[in-house]
């Protein structure tokens, strides 16, 4: 167990809470299982109008590990985790999203995989489930521990920007442990005017900073995956359009790469990370479009795909390679909106099934 020196929390949990009464105290249960007892938990309850408050109170009122901010105005998940990261002061960090769960075992083995290895940051497995149990999950997770320098973490962001829907590591905030003295020197925080990819900007600044990482084969993290969009389309359909944001990431993304001298730091990689997540966020959108959104789900698409940004990455996309999707950007470069739209409501029901509502 680590020394609790001037009663410094060993870790910082930081749970951002809109609306999540219905699988919030099996979230917050999870915690109170674990084998790992020198934590703080620093929840943020973004202005939920369920009750969500009530049970946060019933635990913060039982454990003085769980300390309740109350936001006076609605922020979105930027600004909660923001607010916590301000109130945290464990030594290291760690973030849960409030439908989700902690594996009883899993702040013991990242804390002690962490300091034993000295590094900054310590992921571990993670499992998706939903209502009926755990499911596949689209990824083929190394079976042995290892840790990376800074030149091999360099290598894994480049393979994330190749193959942003295939790579695992930087994909996700959740499931990692990060040492928090990293995030206080450079002042990160999430960018609050980011409602989509403000966590893929902040994990790809913080892994760029990291001198070591370790990874460790053990299932820590139990992300939850829902049977309707109710919560995803009310968050897609916004007058928002997140897909816009892309470029905030892209810029991240650009910065990383020419601060790099390696002879894989070529910025046109870039391009093809946007563009292909471009395309995995048009399928989102058009899964939940019908007749009553489509008309935004189009200018939310005919915004980006004009934009001189987006119009010169697509210039550099490069679809002969394996797995990569070759007529969407055809049907972007002639801009051919409405068949964007078909092409990738087709997607959408041949990945995710049809959904009964739209």
């Amino acid at each position: 167990m680590p020394n609790r020196k001037n009663n410094v929390p060993a870790i910082s949990i930081i749970m951002p809470v809109f609306n999540a009464e219905q699988y919030l105290y099996d979230s917050l249960q999870s915690l109170t299982r674990q084998s790992f007892k020198n934590f703080e938990t620093v929840i943020v309850d973004d202005c939920s109008t369920d009750g969500s408050a009530a049970i946060l109170r019933m635990f913060s009122e039982t454990d003085r590990r769980f300390k309740i901010i109350f936001l006076k105005k609605n922020g979105g998940p930027a600004a909660a985790r923001n607010a916590a990261l301000n109130s945290a002061s464990g030594e290291t960090v760690i973030f849960l999203d409030a439908d989700d769960i902690l594996a009883d075992n899993a702040l013991t083995v990242l804390y002690t995989t962490l300091k034993n290895e000295n590094s900054d940051i310590c992921a571990g497995i993670f499992s998706y489930f939903n209502s009926e149990g755990e499911i596949p999950v689209p990824f083929a997770f190394p079976d042995h521990p290892f840790s990376l320098d800074k030149q091999g973490i360099f290598q894994v962001l480049v393979k994330q920007m190749r193959s942003p829907n295939k790579e695992f590591m930087f994909a996700y905030m959740w499931g990692r442990l990060f040492k928090h003295s990293i995030i206080q020197n450079m002042k990160l925080r999430f960018d609050e005017e980011m409602w989509t990819y403000e966590d893929l900007k902040f994990i790809f600044q913080l892994a760029s900073a990291a001198e070591k990482l370790s990874f460790v084969p053990e299932k820590v993290y139990h992300y939850r995956i829902h049977h309707t969009g109710k919560n995803i389309s009310m968050g897609i359909f916004s007058d928002h359009n997140r897909l816009m944001d892309l470029f905030s990431f892209y810029k991240t993304m650009i910065k990383i790469l020419s601060a790099s001298d390696s002879v894989e730091a070529d910025t046109g990689i870039a391009d093809n990370c946007m563009v292909n997540l471009a395309i995995i966020h048009i399928v989102r959108y058009c899964r939940w479009m019908n007749f009553n959104n489509i008309l935004m789900v189009y200018r939310h698409v005919k915004s980006l795909v004009k934009n001189d940004e987006f119009t010169a990455a697509l210039k550099n996309y490069d679809g002969n390679k394996p797995g990569r999707s070759k007529l969407m950007p055809l049907l972007m470069r002639k801009r051919l909106y409405i068949a964007i739209l078909l092409l990738g409501k087709y997607k959408a029901i041949k990945r995710y099934g049809k959904d009964k509502k739209s």
